[in-house]
């Protein structure tokens, strides 16, 4: 244990880690400033433009999604744009376009716009999981793939067909199977895991920011690190955390689908290239992944429709969520935020800890452990809660005296000139 404290100590404490963060922390502060200014303005516009969250009360009774609304006044949902546009600034203004392939910017562009139509008129789920496979397919399409996951004890190759090629509008893709469709699965889940996760003020947000600087610490932790990826990942970084002080408890405005869904797929793109061994990073994202597994196994178990058609999947509305489950054991929104960041810090703390350490299986064991726990706990104060609930409307109807009004009639004075008055208390 003192030798795993001893290398978490070497680790925060190395001067070279801290001389390459101050290397591209002006990508991060010219990237939050420019998130921080222009959030008010966008807040506006989305306003003036419709691109607002109704709470539930004020949506159509037939509105499938009006459950899982649980904010309250109209908010606007625009403050993914927000982030979209300090990353571009940013890069423009310092030059930091050397790491973006055309593959990576198309798919940003697409997230995007993408992610403003469904803002504007609520698009289908079938019309979102579009976007998400074009997003994906044009990142293999680009030569961006996973062609083995190491885990650090054990290596899985991938690249078990590579001879399929196509032509394509002028254009060569050379098929890699099964790198390109886990690839695409990979971008297309974590998309909806890290949209999931967002269902409390600041959430996405604050569970994105730490992801993305947790992988920030790993590449600049090395020997020889990439520091034009590193900067990339700091403007995001920046970009994300300049809007969150607008979404933080009581929110002024949401990142809305653009943000949800651009988190999801810049973190996914930093996973590829990171070259991060894949026990770090499954710990880094094992709380918004385990969160939608669970949310995903439990459509599957209690609707119908979703055992017929998978694609269905996306259009059902239901409180399984952690922070749905949390808020349900009795936790206020703020409460809520607070433990899944502190949880989400625990987790990324162990992924930094463990990197470039010969004891991945350790670390990858005690933070799943960790989720476990937490999710357990939860479900038992959930279930708590709910017998508690139960009990009281059993109280309530076993004992008629608690639903009903008494009224208790005091005479004052039979024999006095105000006889006929009487004094009413209702119990």
């Amino acid at each position: 244990m003192i030798e795993l404290l001893e290398i978490f100590y070497n680790k925060i404490t190395n001067p070279q880690l801290i001389q390459n963060l101050t290397r591209v922390s002006e990508g991060f502060l010219v990237a939050f400033l420019v998130a921080f200014v222009i959030s008010p303005l966008i807040d506006r516009i989305a306003h003036k433009i419709g691109a607002v969250d109704k709470p539930k009360s004020l949506r159509d009774p037939s509105d499938k999604t009006a459950s899982r609304r649980i904010h309250e006044g109209i908010i606007s949902n625009l403050g993914g744009l927000g982030t979209a546009l300090a990353i571009i600034l940013a890069i423009l203004i310092l030059g930091e376009s050397g790491y973006i392939t055309k593959g990576i910017a198309l798919g940003f562009t697409i997230v995007v716009v993408f992610g403003l139509i469904d803002t504007l008129w609520e698009m289908s789920a079938k019309f979102q999981l579009f976007g998400q496979f074009l997003v994906a397919f044009i990142l293999v399409f680009a030569g961006n793939t996973i062609k083995e996951v190491d885990f650090g004890f054990w290596v899985i190759n991938l690249n078990w067909y590579s001879d399929l090629v196509f032509n394509i509008a002028g254009y060569t893709y050379n098929f890699i199977f099964p790198a390109d469709l886990i690839t695409m699965v990979w971008v297309i889940g974590l998309m909806n895991a890290i949209n999931w996760v967002g269902g409390v003020d600041g959430l996405n947000g604050a569970v994105s920011s730490l992801a993305g600087f947790t992988f920030l610490l790993i590449v600049l932790d090395r020997n020889n690190p990439d520091i034009a990826l590193a900067s990339l990942i700091a403007i995001y970084v920046g970009g994300t955390l300049g809007v969150l002080p607008y979404n933080w408890y009581p929110q002024k405005m949401m990142y809305g689908s653009i943000g949800d869904y651009l988190n999801g797929y810049l973190l996914a793109v930093f996973a590829i290239f990171s070259s991060t061994k894949w026990v770090a990073t499954i710990i880094i994202l094992g709380l918004p992944i385990l969160d939608a597994l669970l949310v995903v196994t439990m459509r599957f178990k209690e609707h119908k429709e979703v055992r017929r058609n998978p694609l269905k999947i996306l259009s059902i509305s239901d409180k399984n969520h952690l922070h749905h489950r949390l808020l349900a054991s009795g936790y206020s929104k703020k409460m809520v935020v607070l433990i899944e960041v502190m949880m989400m810090m625990i987790l990324c703390t162990i992924a930094f800890w463990f990197s470039g350490v010969e004891r991945e299986y350790f670390a990858m064991f005690a933070s799943l452990t960790l989720i476990f726990v937490a999710f357990t706990v939860v479900a038992f104060l959930k279930k708590r809660n709910d017998i508690r609930n139960k009990l009281h409307l059993l109280t309530q109807k076993e004992d008629p005296l608690l639903n009903k009004e008494v009224q208790v009639n005091i005479i004052t004075d039979v024999d006095s000139e105000d006889s006929d008055e009487e004094e009413k208390f209702i119990y």
